[in-house]
């Protein structure tokens, strides 16, 4: 539900349409509840519920759009940030690689996007600080997983594009995003020291 409250308040009033919010409060929730299954550990229910509350909203409009508003960016820094104060209260030795994977992350989008930046887009550096702060607090493994997993499922995307002759190109956030949440739920559970283990 906070991410159909997101998506509204977050997206311009011509695409607030039920559909699509139902959409994405329907996301939430089974990625939420797969997460919170796969880590019931209070600390890593906070992380994975606060990235997933703005985190959907914004990979519905960039799969439909092609872009990351910055308000919805905005909203995904805040409650990633929040949630990691709140959970880095429990376990603060996970917070702390969390702040190491976002750098981490952002280093390396940045350098991809100097590089060649016809190849990524800004919001997708953008992205990279919190999505690499909730993938580090799950683990050096998820950290490392869910950005190989989401470049390489990205660039197989394209591949398949360009072999059907489309010239679009394919929005880069769904495949990081969904690359994430495949990643924390193949993480070891627990990771927090608070789990199961």
């Amino acid at each position: 539900m906070a991410s159909a409250l997101v998506g509204f308040v977050g997206s311009e009033p011509a695409r607030r349409r039920p559909g699509r919010l139902v959409g994405m409060a329907v996301t939430s929730v089974v990625a939420a509840a797969v997460l919170c299954w796969r880590h019931p550990a209070a600390p890593d229910v906070v992380v994975s519920v606060g990235f997933l509350a703005a985190a959907v909203p914004l990979a519905w409009e960039d799969a439909r759009h092609r872009r990351l508003p910055n308000r919805l960016m905005l909203v995904l820094y805040a409650t990633v940030a929040l949630s990691l104060i709140a959970a880095g209260s429990l376990a603060p030795d996970p917070a702390l690689r969390a702040v190491l994977g976002a750098l981490g992350a952002l280093v390396f989008f940045a350098a991809v996007y100097l590089a060649q930046p016809d190849g990524l887009g800004g919001g997708d550096v953008k992205l990279a600080g919190p999505l690499g702060a909730v993938l580090a607090w799950h683990g050096w493994p998820c950290w490392v997983g869910g950005l190989l997993l989401g470049w390489s499922a990205a660039a197989l995307g394209h591949l398949v594009v360009r072999a059907s002759g489309r010239r679009n190109p394919l929005p880069f956030g769904p495949f990081l995003f969904a690359a994430a949440v495949v990643a924390m739920v193949v993480a070891h559970p627990g990771v927090s020291g608070l789990g199961t283990g």
